[in-house]
């Protein structure tokens, strides 16, 4: 689950720095917010639940961005005895537009948050100059959502304003409909 903000025209993602006191990864720099989902539960309900828990966010079923989804195993060493982790992960992304400070975080589970331009976020990930335990692909895929949404938004406001431009000449009973016939696209 990511946080992310549009700032200064450049997209922030929210990542939050792990309570020194986990038992995995304490310490590390990782998406915004995640967590385990009990049985029986979906994945927005418990997104909802972890957001509200580790950030204080309100957030509501509608506001969350699907990125995509990965799935994992892996096998570790924990606590000496042998850990088989596997891990279904759906990627989603709302947007909040405040400041760091003004979250109100799970002290038991993360000692802070940090707003990172996505890009920064992306280069320090993958050549681990920070200490992080964020999945690659998982960032991949919400800058490919990002990006994607940023360009269909751009589209939609050309053809908001071509239709404005064209208003006096075309009737435009189902707006965009219209003018992508029109545009032959």
């Amino acid at each position: 689950m990511w946080v992310v903000r549009k700032n200064n025209g450049s997209m922030e993602i929210l990542l939050q720095k792990r309570s020194k006191n986990k038992d995995s990864h304490p310490g590390c720099l990782d998406c915004s917010s995640a967590g385990h989902i009990p049985a029986g539960v979906d994945f927005i309900p418990s997104a909802i639940r972890e957001l509200k828990e580790e950030l204080g966010i309100d957030a509501k079923e509608d506001e969350f961005v699907y990125c995509g989804q990965t799935v994992g195993k892996r096998t570790n060493v924990f606590y000496g005895e042998e850990f088989i982790d596997n891990q279904v992960s759906n990627i989603y992304y709302i947007e909040r537009n405040m400041e760091a400070d003004k979250f109100n975080i799970q002290k038991e589970e993360l000692e802070s948050v940090v707003w990172m331009k996505y890009d920064d976020a992306v280069l320090m990930v993958k050549n681990n100059t920070i200490p992080n335990c964020v999945k690659v692909e998982e960032l991949e895929m919400l800058g490919q959502k990002i990006n994607k949404e940023s360009k269909d938004i751009r589209v939609l406001r050309f053809f908001n304003h071509l239709r404005v431009s064209l208003c006096g000449l075309i009737p435009f009973d189902s707006g965009i409909i219209k003018l992508k016939v029109l545009c032959k696209l």
